[in-house]
């Protein structure tokens, strides 16, 4: 430390106190030495064309740097404190900081890329666009060789400024006392500069992937504590208080503003913790497809026959090694289905593959080009049942999407309403296990219950292969007749890959 001067004075109710030090600091251990990993981290901004996270996250390289150098750092502060004599116990103290800090070690871990991919798309600067790798495919999430470099550096330079307040005051009650305690810090400045020359953004009142936590402009502790005759007996009660603050994008320096992440679309302009307004949200959702083949009659009676011959020849079609529950009213075929080359079996490929790719490709954003580059691995078979088959609960672990596809769903009993339905496990089952007056008409989307399908023929549902379903006993006459698949994925450049 080097050129530290402190002036101050006894004064009967005040003091002042003057100070400025100007410090080389060393750099973190973990810092230096950290061993770097790559993580997955949020980021709301990609290159045009490029396909986007469905989850809103990049690829980065955490970790140390060898190359850090120490910092150095200038601090003024002014400080006065009161206690005057007019006011019995009271106490007073107001301290003004200005810190500047050069070569500062980024204290984010992860948390600058955002600005890297933003300042290397506006400006094309190599300082932030070397950080920048992308895959085989243009992007920072696909696979591992898409990253943005994000380890411990030296940025340009750290400036925060501000006041810090402590005030304290008692007053006796007989015998009794109250005492006040105050305890807060005003932000006026808390600006960082990643590189020297292109401006440093202030991120007072403001939080995010850039600026880190909520950095509120007002802050307090408030403590009362009523000091009572009684020995052992002090009662407290503390009042803490976070300022609002905005979501970075909302900032109009062009290095923070930008995109505003969905979750906080409704915040643009406003308060994070504003509470005046209530909105109802289903904050969880799990996507279903549907879809009806008009005009099924032809392709199903195809089906149907051809599903009954090869069930009559018993164990030569049949899976060999099942493991859903089940029992011997239902034939479950091996699974490769959409291998066969019956025309009616590959127009039925075609008709799921169609529809399961529209899905993908709505919930993931793709566009066809992007379509064309993944690759479907599936399982698919059939299943016949007759009166009382049934299928136990399971689901279909190994798959990220499975289908059903209703050739006939068979003459159900009139008195059987539950014949042969397909039911899927709400997935917030468990807000079943208290219930009362508050939850009790809940509807739709907010509900627990299981959601229970009588198929119809031509009815094609696709649903994530992690959903937990069963298929009640079917009652009925004739046969119901269904196929099924189970699906996963890549994309046409790693398999050639490998």
């Amino acid at each position: 430390m080097a050129g530290a001067r402190t002036i101050s004075g006894p004064v009967v109710s005040h003091r002042r106190r003057l100070s400025r030090r100007s410090r080389v600091g060393l750099w973190r251990y973990d810092a230096y030495f950290q061993h770097g990993t790559t993580e997955r981290s949020s980021t709301y901004r990609y290159n045009a064309g490029v396909p986007e996270n469905p989850a809103a996250q990049y690829n980065g390289l955490l970790g140390g740097n060898s190359g850090l150098q120490p910092e150095k750092s200038d601090t003024v502060s002014f400080g006065v404190m009161f206690q005057p004599t007019f006011v019995p116990n009271l106490f007073v103290s107001l301290d003004y900081f200005d810190i500047d800090i050069e070569d500062t070690i980024s204290d984010l871990d992860g948390g600058n890329a955002d600005a890297y991919i933003n300042q290397c798309i506006a400006t094309g600067d190599p300082e932030f666009c070397g950080r920048i790798n992308r895959d085989a495919f243009g992007s920072l999430w696909l696979t591992p060789a898409g990253f943005i470099v994000d380890t411990s550096d030296n940025i340009a330079s750290l400036g925060v400024k501000g006041i810090d307040i402590q005030a304290s005051y008692k007053v006796d009650l007989g015998t009794h006392r109250l005492a006040f305690n105050l305890i807060g810090t005003r932000l006026e400045k808390s600006e960082k500069e990643l590189v020297k020359g292109i401006g440093a953004f202030d991120c007072a009142g403001l939080f995010g992937g850039t600026c880190g936590v909520p950095n509120a402009k007002w802050r307090h502790s408030f403590r009362t504590t009523w000091q009572t005759p009684w020995r052992g007996l002090d009662a407290s009660l503390a009042w803490r208080y976070v300022d609002a603050v905005d979501v970075e994008t909302t900032s109009n320096n062009p290095q923070l503003t930008g995109e505003v992440p969905p979750c906080q679309g409704e915040l643009r302009g406003r308060a994070v913790d504003n509470r005046n307004e209530l909105q109802v949200t289903p904050f969880f959702a799990v996507p279903f497809g549907f879809a009806r083949l008009e005009g099924s009659g032809t392709l199903n009676a195809e089906l149907r026959a051809l599903f009954l011959e090869r069930a009559a020849q018993g164990a030569r079609h049949a899976n060999p090694r099942p493991l859903t529950q089940r029992n011997a009213q239902v034939f479950e075929s091996e699974f490769q289905l959409f291998r066969w080359p019956e025309p009616c079996v590959q127009q039925l490929k075609d008709l799921c593959w169609r529809n399961l790719m529209r899905l993908i490709a709505e919930l993931n954003r793709y566009d066809e080009s992007m379509l064309r580059r993944i690759l479907i691995y599936s399982d698919s078979w059939f299943h016949v049942t007759r009166r009382g088959g049934f299928f136990g609960l399971h689901n279909h672990p190994m798959a990220t999407w499975s289908g059903v596809y209703c050739v006939s769903p068979g003459e159900h009993d009139a008195d059987k309403p539950a014949s042969g339905l397909l039911s899927f496990v709400n997935p917030a089952i468990t807000a079943a296990m208290y219930l009362d007056v508050a939850t009790a008409n809940i509807p739709g989307p907010f509900s627990y219950n299981i959601r229970h399908l009588r198929l119809e023929a031509g009815q094609l549902v696709i649903f994530p292969s992690w959903v937990l379903h069963d298929v009640k006993p079917f009652e009925g006459e004739g046969e119901r007749v269904t196929v099924s698949f189970n699906c996963w994925f890549s994309l046409k450049e790693q398999a050639d890959a490998t």
